[in-house]
Protein backbone atom coordinates (compact mmCIF):
# COMPACT_ATOMS: atom_id res chain seq x y z
CA UNK A 1 0.00 0.00 0.00
CA UNK A 2 2.59 2.17 0.74
CA UNK A 3 4.45 1.78 -2.76
CA UNK A 4 1.20 2.65 -4.26
CA UNK A 5 0.81 6.14 -2.34
CA UNK A 6 4.17 6.72 -4.12
CA UNK A 7 3.41 5.65 -6.91
CA UNK A 8 0.43 8.07 -6.60
CA UNK A 9 2.47 11.05 -5.55
CA UNK A 10 4.82 10.75 -7.90
CA UNK A 11 1.94 9.95 -10.97
CA UNK A 12 0.29 13.50 -9.34
CA UNK A 13 3.59 15.40 -9.52
CA UNK A 14 4.14 14.30 -13.29
CA UNK A 15 0.25 15.16 -13.71
CA UNK A 16 1.18 18.70 -12.03
CA UNK A 17 4.23 19.37 -14.37
CA UNK A 18 2.39 18.67 -17.66
CA UNK A 19 -0.15 20.57 -17.00
CA UNK A 20 2.05 23.20 -16.23
CA UNK A 21 3.97 22.82 -19.36
CA UNK A 22 0.69 22.72 -21.13
CA UNK A 23 -0.62 25.76 -19.24
CA UNK A 24 3.25 28.14 -20.80
CA UNK A 25 2.43 26.53 -24.29
CA UNK A 26 -0.86 27.83 -24.41
CA UNK A 27 -0.08 30.92 -23.08
CA UNK A 28 3.18 31.04 -25.32
CA UNK A 29 0.79 30.48 -28.26
CA UNK A 30 -1.52 33.29 -27.40
CA UNK A 31 1.09 36.00 -26.96
CA UNK A 32 3.10 35.06 -30.20
CA UNK A 33 -0.75 35.22 -32.26
CA UNK A 34 -1.18 38.17 -30.70
CA UNK A 35 2.04 39.83 -31.23
CA UNK A 36 1.82 38.33 -35.39
CA UNK A 37 -2.18 39.54 -35.77
CA UNK A 38 -1.09 43.19 -34.61
CA UNK A 39 2.55 42.91 -36.40
CA UNK A 40 0.78 41.92 -39.58
CA UNK A 41 -2.71 44.42 -39.03
CA UNK A 42 -0.12 47.34 -38.91
CA UNK A 43 2.18 46.15 -41.87
CA UNK A 44 -1.27 45.77 -43.56
CA UNK A 45 -2.51 49.23 -42.23
CA UNK A 46 0.95 51.20 -43.22
CA UNK A 47 0.68 49.46 -46.65
CA UNK A 48 -2.40 50.49 -47.00
CA UNK A 49 -2.08 54.16 -45.24
CA UNK A 50 0.82 54.69 -47.38
CA UNK A 51 -0.58 54.74 -50.72
CA UNK A 52 -1.46 57.86 -52.25
CA UNK A 53 -3.77 58.94 -55.08
CA UNK A 54 -4.36 61.87 -57.01
CA UNK A 55 -6.93 62.44 -59.64
CA UNK A 56 -6.86 65.36 -61.95
CA UNK A 57 -9.64 66.67 -64.49
CA UNK A 58 -8.30 68.48 -67.08
CA UNK A 59 -11.17 70.27 -69.22
CA UNK A 60 -9.85 71.43 -72.63
CA UNK A 61 -11.61 74.09 -74.83
CA UNK A 62 -10.31 72.30 -78.13
CA UNK A 63 -9.22 69.48 -79.51
CA UNK A 64 -6.02 70.68 -80.21
CA UNK A 65 -5.43 71.24 -76.99
CA UNK A 66 -6.23 68.09 -76.00
CA UNK A 67 -3.46 66.97 -78.53
CA UNK A 68 -1.02 69.25 -77.37
CA UNK A 69 -1.42 67.33 -73.90
CA UNK A 70 -1.00 64.26 -75.33
CA UNK A 71 2.11 64.99 -76.90
CA UNK A 72 3.21 65.92 -73.95
CA UNK A 73 2.21 63.88 -71.57
CA UNK A 74 2.62 60.60 -73.17
CA UNK A 75 6.56 60.72 -73.28
CA UNK A 76 6.12 61.55 -69.87
CA UNK A 77 4.36 58.24 -68.75
CA UNK A 78 6.59 56.32 -70.24
CA UNK A 79 9.56 57.69 -68.67
CA UNK A 80 7.74 57.25 -65.49
CA UNK A 81 6.69 53.73 -66.27
CA UNK A 82 10.53 53.08 -66.63
CA UNK A 83 12.25 54.77 -63.70
CA UNK A 84 9.83 55.70 -60.99
CA UNK A 85 8.68 51.69 -59.37
CA UNK A 86 7.36 53.25 -56.88
CA UNK A 87 4.60 54.99 -59.08
CA UNK A 88 2.20 52.55 -59.09
CA UNK A 89 -0.09 53.89 -61.75
CA UNK A 90 0.13 57.08 -64.02
CA UNK A 91 -2.51 57.05 -66.94
CA UNK A 92 -4.24 59.53 -68.47
CA UNK A 93 -8.45 58.48 -69.24
CA UNK A 94 -11.04 59.85 -71.79
CA UNK A 95 -14.35 61.25 -70.31
CA UNK A 96 -16.83 58.38 -72.00
CA UNK A 97 -19.36 61.51 -72.04
CA UNK A 98 -17.44 64.72 -73.09
CA UNK A 99 -14.69 64.31 -75.37
CA UNK A 100 -12.90 67.74 -73.73
CA UNK A 101 -12.39 65.63 -70.40
CA UNK A 102 -9.26 63.54 -69.34
CA UNK A 103 -8.67 62.54 -66.06
CA UNK A 104 -5.08 61.39 -65.04
CA UNK A 105 -4.80 58.73 -62.33
CA UNK A 106 -1.97 58.85 -60.56
CA UNK A 107 -1.28 56.46 -57.46
CA UNK A 108 2.26 56.22 -55.72
CA UNK A 109 3.19 53.43 -52.89
CA UNK A 110 4.70 56.26 -50.85
CA UNK A 111 3.30 59.95 -50.93
CA UNK A 112 6.75 61.39 -49.32
CA UNK A 113 8.82 59.36 -51.08
CA UNK A 114 7.26 58.91 -54.41
CA UNK A 115 5.12 61.58 -55.14
CA UNK A 116 6.83 64.67 -53.37
CA UNK A 117 10.23 62.96 -53.08
CA UNK A 118 11.00 60.78 -56.83
CA UNK A 119 8.20 61.80 -59.10
CA UNK A 120 7.72 65.66 -58.18
CA UNK A 121 11.47 66.81 -58.26
CA UNK A 122 11.99 64.56 -62.08
CA UNK A 123 13.64 66.18 -64.21
CA UNK A 124 10.82 65.12 -66.87
CA UNK A 125 7.94 66.21 -64.34
CA UNK A 126 9.98 69.27 -64.25
CA UNK A 127 9.84 70.05 -68.08
CA UNK A 128 6.03 68.49 -68.14
CA UNK A 129 4.44 71.00 -65.76
CA UNK A 130 4.82 74.23 -67.40
CA UNK A 131 3.44 73.66 -70.27
CA UNK A 132 0.66 72.30 -68.58
CA UNK A 133 0.71 75.68 -66.81
CA UNK A 134 0.89 77.19 -70.46
CA UNK A 135 -2.04 75.47 -71.68
CA UNK A 136 -3.92 77.47 -68.36
CA UNK A 137 -2.64 80.31 -68.91
CA UNK A 138 -3.55 80.65 -72.28
CA UNK A 139 -7.18 79.51 -71.43
CA UNK A 140 -7.54 76.30 -73.20
CA UNK A 141 -7.41 74.20 -70.16
CA UNK A 142 -9.05 74.31 -66.71
CA UNK A 143 -7.64 71.98 -64.28
CA UNK A 144 -9.75 70.70 -61.01
CA UNK A 145 -8.58 67.52 -58.84
CA UNK A 146 -7.68 66.51 -55.63
CA UNK A 147 -5.84 63.88 -53.32
CA UNK A 148 -6.85 60.74 -51.45
CA UNK A 149 -5.19 58.15 -49.23
CA UNK A 150 -6.11 54.42 -49.25
CA UNK A 151 -9.06 53.12 -46.62
CA UNK A 152 -7.60 49.65 -47.12
CA UNK A 153 -11.31 48.85 -48.38
CA UNK A 154 -11.55 47.08 -51.60
CA UNK A 155 -8.63 46.39 -53.81
CA UNK A 156 -6.50 47.21 -57.14
CA UNK A 157 -5.65 44.72 -59.92
CA UNK A 158 -2.38 44.81 -61.04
Amino acid sequence: MHRGAAAKAYESKQSSSVLHCCALLLVTSVLLGVVLMASTGAAAESATGAAFSLFVKLTFKTNEAKETFYNDFTPLAQWIKDNEPGTLAYEAINSDKDPLVVLIVERYADKERDFLGAHRSSKPFLEFRPKLKALQDEGLVEVDGDSYIDSGAGFVRG
